[in-house]
């Protein structure tokens, strides 16, 4: 398995929401409040599996959770078949 490097780029959810979009405010917002409330122990290993557009996985990576993320390998929406290893997000 290939070894991730962690980024050294500090984020926090103004952060996001900046950079995401108004149409994101809400649900990272609402998720926020949730993963908080849960109280999630932070050495959790965190499998989430149907990931769509990512906000429940960029919330739990922002409250230093440890997030796997997929997409089932018959799932043919437009967020699925990207190759994110290979998109820039280099705007910050």
């Amino acid at each position: 398995m290939a070894k991730i490097k962690k980024s050294k780029i500090k984020m926090d959810i103004k952060r996001v929401k900046k950079i995401l979009g108004i149409k994101f405010c809400f649900s990272i917002d609402f998720l926020n409040q949730i993963v908080q409330e849960l109280k999630l122990n932070k050495d959790s290993r965190i499998l989430n599996v149907g990931t769509g557009v990512g906000i429940m996985t960029i919330v739990l990576a922002l409250n230093n959770h440890k997030v796997i993320t997929g997409e089932p390998g018959d799932d043919n929406s437009q967020y699925a078949k990207l190759d994110w290893l290979t998109l820039s997000f280099r705007k910050w």
